[in-house]
């Protein structure tokens, strides 16, 4: 994470001590004891997803997790202590032995199913496809009150972290050699440290920088009509299918906060991060990496996972197994 964002998660975490009307707290020594990494990743994402769901977080937990944050940050670098020991257990590698999940198909990895779309398929189901053909051919300018406008604009978005934001910076720079449509404006939202644990929360400052970059480009929350996510989770230890459930849940959850906040959205593309397997340190590594594009495993395996919702309106995809289904405006490839 960037140094704003452990900052303002110290500040909350001080915040959720005295809340519980406990004296300022402050951090233990910088030599607090750290007996099991794994244990640790866990009690700290456990805290943090306490703290995220609103409630209220024991000071002796907060104490630790800024000890502990305190020491992530001081040890995340490449060159640090920390990250030399893990590369010497994980070092670089230009192959797992994993198969590409579409030269996987109908095969399995630990239980689901291959391909990039339901059955092992990697192309799109025809009336998905035809679906999604058909919202395409909805997408017109609009002026800023979604009006159909011929000077309007046609925002496509980015979503996602560190490597989101990299990725279509130089896309935009591409594209600005190319003849676009004039009506186009192209809106990088993907922020450095932003995980999908964050946009999954319409209340994250995450999109509130969104809002603020779409004012700066001179468009509107109305005239976005396009976007792409590309999104992991830090640090995870839950290993498959936990992660990948945890990271499933995640995307869903910014699918719908995108849902809420863009009305006139019609397209949204999804991709998977890229390979890890040259990582430095224990960000997202392999397999994590690899078993993210899992998370959208066939229906009829033993989680339900993103390939069959993503066949689905975005409307129509439960935020939990109790939520109700409503009609649809978007189609995701």
């Amino acid at each position: 994470m960037k140094r704003t964002a452990i900052l303002v998660l110290t500040l909350a975490l001080v915040a959720a001590g005295q809340q519980a009307g406990q004296k300022p707290i402050s951090p233990p020594r910088p030599d607090a004891a750290r007996s099991d990494p794994q244990a640790d990743a866990k009690r700290f994402a456990d805290i943090m997803a306490r703290h995220q769901r609103g409630e209220q977080i024991d000071p002796a937990d907060v104490r630790w997790a800024m000890q502990y944050q305190k020491e992530h940050r001081q040890g995340a670098g490449p060159d640090s202590p920390l990250a030399v020991e893990w590369r010497k257990a994980h070092p670089a590698r230009d192959s797992t032995g994993l198969v590409p999940l579409p030269d996987l198909g109908k095969g399995t990895y630990q239980g689901q199913e291959g391909g990039l779309y339901p059955n092992g398929e990697n192309t799109p189901p025809p009336a998905h496809l035809n679906a999604g053909r058909a919202l395409a051919r909805q997408i017109v300018p609009l002026d800023g009150n979604g009006l159909k406008s011929n000077d309007g604009k046609i925002v496509l978005l980015s979503i996602g972290m560190s490597n989101t934001t990299m990725e279509f910076q130089a896309f935009q720079k591409l594209a600005a050699q190319e003849k676009l449509n004039p009506n186009l404006v192209i809106v990088d939202g993907a922020q450095g440290g932003q995980t999908a644990a964050i946009t999954a929360r319409a209340e994250s400052n995450f999109w509130k920088v969104v809002d603020d970059r779409l004012e700066k480009a001179g468009v509107t929350a109305r005239q976005v009509q396009a976007a792409w996510i590309k999104q992991a989770n830090a640090r995870p230890t839950e290993g498959f299918p936990d992660a990948a459930k945890k990271l499933q849940a995640d995307v869903i959850g910014t699918l719908h906060v995108l849902h809420d906040k863009f009305p006139n959205l019609k397209i949204t593309y999804l991709s998977s991060r890229i390979y890890g397997g040259y990582a430095l340190t224990p960000l997202n590594p392999e397999p994590y990496a690899y078993e993210g594009g899992l998370r959208r495993a066939a229906s009829r395996t033993a989680w339900s996972g993103w390939r069959t919702t993503a066949c689905r309106p975005i409307a129509r995809i439960p935020r939990n197994p109790a939520a109700k289904k409503s009609p649809g405006c978007c189609s995701l490839f």
